[in-house]
């Protein structure tokens, strides 16, 4: 409940709940646009990139608010009028897929388009520089996108909905809920905004849990045993179920090729024991030139067999290769992506990365 205290009157004199519906706010053309012009409202230091964003190849819909936060985090904002937020996050989970690894440009050809649309007379690039504190001729992304942060805003969230949000949290996503309680006084309307998704008191220490647990992934990951050669991931093959052993022998023949061939050196890595089993055996065709290759084999004793790609080794030594394969894949390489699709195509494409990652360090060699 929310008081007003008179000294006059010497004493509290209680202020009257209200909802934005009752008192003619509209959800787009009035709260939307408020907190588009004042973000700092729902989250301090909050960057509005566009409104209604909607540059999608195949779909209509449109993101209510698409911003970038003080953590240079990419940052979805789904506004909803009423008590129950109703599927809310539902909604604001599939537009953060699609939002996700958008690149620098993406991100300053939308903010370009909605500066236009609200004419001002701004540089687009400039103004996203500023944000992020950057000088000129930046050509590495700055913005973090590969898993954009949720805000959901709302008057009210229902119990189905805070509990799949707690739950989508603990699995690593970052939802906040943001409520707005609305109280009229006289021709006024009073706005209470707490952020009741985590708690601001607990959020820093759900951060550090989170870091802990990622940094104990990391070790099991670097606890793997390191061994040159293919010889132990070929023996892992004969132990792999029946129908995932020719596409693992067709990988490792693809990987022993680039080795033949000098556009690669073969490394395995070995995971941990279950029940005096390996849970995985990785191939890596690491480049001459490098610690890393562009992808990992893996024979996995729970999902089978897949490729992994590391998005970072292309940008570096094979940029070229990165459109043709992201078209033939259908989705965008990012961190510690990974397809079960191991056509002749997908071999082929990554095969030509190895030879212009190879054919680029002779040349520079060569000078």
């Amino acid at each position: 409940m929310l008081y007003r205290m008179s000294m006059a009157k010497d004493g509290f004199q209680a202020i009257d709940r209200t909802s934005l519906g009752s008192e003619g706010v509209l959800e787009r053309q009035d709260l939307q646009r408020i907190l588009r012009d004042q973000p700092d409202v729902i989250e301090n230091g909050l960057f509005i990139v566009a409104e209604e964003f909607s540059n999608w190849a195949e779909s209509g819909r449109s993101i209510d608010l698409l911003g970038i936060g003080e953590d240079r985090n990419l940052v979805v904002v789904e506004l909803k009028r009423g008590d129950t937020g109703e599927h809310m996050e539902l909604q604001a989970i599939r537009y953060a897929a699609m939002a996700a690894n958008m690149t620098l440009d993406q991100i300053v050809d939308a903010h370009r388009q909605y500066l236009q649309e609200r004419g001002v007379d701004e540089d687009a690039q400039e103004r996203i520089q500023q944000f992020l504190d950057v000088g000129d001729g930046v050509t590495e992304p700055q913005v973090a996108t590969e898993r954009p942060r949720i805000l959901l805003v709302s008057e009210g969230f229902s119990k189905e909905l805070t509990t799949s949000v707690l739950w989508l949290n603990d699995a690593g996503l970052d939802i906040r809920c943001v409520r707005l309680r609305v109280y009229g006084h006289g021709e006024e309307l009073l706005i209470d905004v707490d952020q009741v998704i985590p708690l601001p008191e607990a959020q820093d220490y759900l951060v550090k849990v989170r870091d802990r647990a990622e940094e104990s992934q990391q070790q099991r990951r670097s606890s793997a045993r390191w061994v040159a050669g293919f010889h132990e991931f070929e023996a892992s093959i004969v132990d792999a179920p029946e129908e995932h052993q020719p596409t693992l022998g067709k990988l490792l023949k693809w990987a022993r090729s680039l080795d033949e061939r000098g556009l690669a050196r073969l490394v395995t890595s070995i995971g941990r024991k279950s029940e005096g089993k390996s849970e995985w055996f990785g191939l890596s065709p690491q480049l001459p030139s490098e610690k890393s290759g562009f992808v990992w084999i893996w024979n996995n004793i729970y999902s089978g067999p897949s490729l992994g790609f590391y998005r970072s080794v292309f940008e570096r030594c094979a940029p070229n290769a990165i459109p043709q394969l992201e078209d033939a894949l259908g989705f965008k390489l990012g961190k510690g992506v990974s397809t079960e699709d191991t056509s002749d195509r997908i071999l082929d494409l990554v095969t030509q990365a190895y030879k212009e990652a190879n054919a680029a360090q002779v040349t520079e060699q060569r000078q």
